[in-house]
């Protein structure tokens, strides 16, 4: 299964709301000792970084439950975090405190972004969906998950080369990773930023890759595994392959999602960039972040 389609972004950053008893209206107002609802590992890792007089507790359920939950005095939360797109799409952006900057907190790959899943081999619907695709969005979200996947990928290969290989992380990074993302795209340049934590904020890693140009092929080649070639000379031929369930002719992916209308030099960079990314982070000492969050989360 592919990304055949992604649609036009949401604001992705996050959102504080601050429980309707309270007055104050943001981070810095709140008081020290105050209650803050997340079940997000993301969050809770960076809020205790920048953060750390703050109590930090679970909050699960959908977006009406979690509002229920804030309003109940009982339950002793002062404010949430959620994301600025939810409440948006709920018409409750009213509701909204405070949006947090990334440059405080980093927000999750692909958060506000809708997708449209659909067979990797479809040609015809691959096709369809195109239409649909918001191109500033397909770049940054093929960027955000490159660097997911890369990020926990090299990990897995550390562990395996060593005998010891964890399928904890082969889900590519998963809720019990706290690593996030910010990217900008204006048509030419991306710039991508991204931070790997430990579970408490104690220690994290953190660097940024910029491309000046998306439209200038990189030096670095894709990896050779992502080379599948779409044969577009001969459809009835290909069209015959597709019915014996043969795949030389698969359209061309890029972090999993495939955008035929659009520019493949773009999408490669985008690609390169969150991978290049992702070495840099495991070179300022990611490995040893994650093999501490599998240590803590394999003894709970």
């Amino acid at each position: 299964m592919i990304l055949g389609a992604i649609l036009e972004r949401a604001d992705p950053r996050d959102a504080l709301i601050v429980a309707p008893w309270r007055q104050e209206k943001s981070l810095d107002e709140l008081p020290a000792d105050s209650v803050i609802g997340t079940s997000s590992t993301r969050r809770i890792a960076q809020l205790k970084l920048n953060y750390p007089q703050f109590q930090y507790k679970n909050i699960r359920g959908n977006m009406n439950t979690r509002w229920e939950k804030l309003n109940n005095r009982e339950l002793g939360y002062d404010a949430m975090i959620a994301a600025v797109a939810g409440f948006q799409r709920l018409n409750w952006s009213d509701r909204i405190s405070e949006i947090i900057e990334p440059d405080r907190v980093l927000y999750a790959i692909r958060q506000g972004a809708l997708g449209i899943e659909c067979r990797h081999n479809d040609h015809d619907t691959i096709r369809m969906l195109s239409v649909l695709n918001h191109e500033p969005t397909v770049v940054r979200c093929i960027a955000e998950r490159a660097f997911l996947r890369r990020s926990t990928l090299f990990f897995c290969c550390c562990r395996l080369f060593t005998q010891n290989f964890v399928r904890f992380f082969l889900v590519e990074g998963g809720c019990s990773i706290p690593n996030a993302v910010r990217t900008d795209y204006n048509g030419k340049s991306l710039s991508i930023s991204g931070i790997l934590l430990n579970l408490d904020g104690s220690r994290y890693v953190k660097d940024h890759i910029e491309i000046a140009d998306v439209s200038i092929p990189l030096l670095t080649p894709p990896p050779t595994f992502l080379l599948h070639q779409t044969n577009n000379d001969n459809d009835e031929e290909e069209e015959e392959e597709g019915k014996k369930g043969l795949d030389q002719s698969l359209y061309r992916h890029f972090a999993y999602i495939c955008a035929v209308n659009m520019n493949e030099t773009i999408l490669e960079n985008a690609e390169i960039s969150g991978t290049n990314l992702a070495v840099k982070l495991m070179q300022l000492g990611a490995g040893s972040i994650l093999e501490e969050i599998h240590t803590k989360v394999s003894s709970q």
